[in-house]
C-alpha cells in the first residue's frame, strides 16, 4: 500500500523536485499549487509517467464520507482587470524598508482562459524586479469535467469563502467534492 502525499506549490522548484521524488518512491501525490495550473499540470504529467495508475487515485484514498475542497478563481470575476499599477498598487512594510508591489496583466486570451501578468516590486532602495507570470482560469464546466476525470463528483461550488453565491462573493469558486462514479 503506497502513502499519499499533498505536495503545496507543486508547480515549480522544491516542490516540483519533492513531488517527483515521492511518486518515484511509490507514493500517491496530489500536485497543490496557487495559480500555476500549467506549470502544475507539467508537474502532473511527468508523475503520471512515473506510476503504473491514472488519475483516478485520489478518490481511493478519501475515508467514506470523505470530502476534498480546494478554491480557484472564477474567471467570471474577470479578477484581472484590477491588475493594473493603479489599482493593485500596494506599500508593504518589511524590516528592509517599504517596498511597492503591483500586478500589471499584460495579455489575455478568454478563449483559453489563458493570462499573463508581471509581478512588480520596487525595493526601498529603488531596485526594481519584475517577475512575468501565466495563470490559468477555468470554467465551472471545465473544472466539473476534470473532476468527473478524477472520479469525484461536484457537491458544491460556492463564490466565495462564507458559502456565497457564485458571483457575489469574493471572485473564487470554492469547490466541495465527494468520492464519485469509479473512473472511466
Amino acid at each position: 500500500m503506497s502513502s499519499l502525499t499533498l505536495v503545496t506549490g507543486a508547480s515549480s522548484g522544491i516542490g516540483r523536485e519533492s513531488a517527483i521524488a515521492l511518486a518515484e518512491a511509490v507514493h500517491d501525490v496530489i500536485v497543490g499549487y496557487g495559480h500555476h495550473s500549467d506549470a502544475a499540470s507539467e508537474t502532473a504529467e511527468t508523475i503520471r509517467g512515473l506510476i503504473s495508475h491514472g488519475s483516478g487515485a485520489l478518490p481511493t484514498h478519501l475515508a467514506p464520507g470523505g470530502r476534498l475542497a480546494f478554491d480557484t478563481r472564477d474567471p467570471d470575476a474577470r479578477g484581472w482587470e484590477a491588475w493594473t499599477r493603479e489599482r493593485s498598487q500596494r506599500t508593504v512594510r518589511l524590516p528592509e524598508g517599504e517596498v511597492q508591489h503591483w500586478y500589471q496583466t499584460t495579455q489575455i486570451d478568454e478563449e483559453s482562459g489563458l493570462v499573463d501578468f508581471c509581478a512588480h516590486e520596487i525595493t526601498a532602495d529603488g531596485a526594481e524586479r519584475v517577475e512575468p507570470s501565466r495563470i490559468r482560469f477555468r470554467s465551472q464546466d471545465q473544472i466539473h469535467a476534470m473532476l468527473i476525470d478524477a472520479g469525484l463528483a461536484v457537491e458544491n461550488v460556492f463564490g466565495g469563502y462564507n458559502a456565497e453565491p457564485v458571483g457575489q462573493g469574493v471572485g473564487a469558486l470554492v469547490i466541495t467534492t465527494r468520492q464519485g462514479p469509479s473512473p472511466r
